[in-house]
């Protein structure tokens, strides 16, 4: 299912939405949490990327597992090609199980907000404890996430390149 597109391996194309979508969800959700009075301008932003990104990374692992397959079935891989892809599938993972944890923390970050926002009456602005600690968890998961993404296509991009 995820194995073409457009009579092509559908993984080159599709590496490019968690390139994009990953480093738009830590800048929005980032933004939502450190400045409050954006808040009310980027809630959409970062329910849609938080829903949108581990969705697009998963569909772009799914292909790439496809894409091995391929290449394992028609006997073009060598060995060692296969182990720096085995590693790279490695950080696709990392990949989409972080992004997974990300927009669950950006989308407790907007629920709870907004939440306190509805309580109290306000416009949402301001920290309370909870909103601290999703900030924190946002950063914390924000850089992990970020450095998986790279690895994940610096890893893709010496296995296309390397040599070339």
């Amino acid at each position: 299912m995820f194995e073409t597109a457009f009579g092509i391996p559908a993984h080159p194309l599709l590496v490019h939405v968690p390139v994009v979508f990953v480093p738009l969800l830590i800048l929005v959700t980032l933004a939502y949490g450190l400045l409050p009075r954006w808040r009310s301008r980027l809630d959409w932003a970062v329910v849609a990327l938080a829903v949108a990104t581990p969705i697009g990374c998963y569909v772009t692992r799914a292909s790439g597992l496809a894409f091995r397959s391929r290449l394992i079935r028609h006997k073009s891989v060598s060995d060692q090609d296969l182990a720096k892809i085995n590693a790279h599938q490695s950080f696709g993972t990392m990949t989409l199980l972080l992004s997974c944890a990300l927009g669950l923390v950006a989308l407790a970050l907007v629920a709870v907000t907004v939440l306190r926002a509805r309580r109290s009456g306000t416009a949402g602005n301001g920290f309370g404890p909870v909103v601290l600690v999703l900030v924190v968890l946002a950063f914390v998961a924000s850089a992990v996430t970020g450095y998986y993404v790279f690895k994940t296509g610096d890893s893709g991009a010496h296995i296309v390149w390397q040599g070339r």
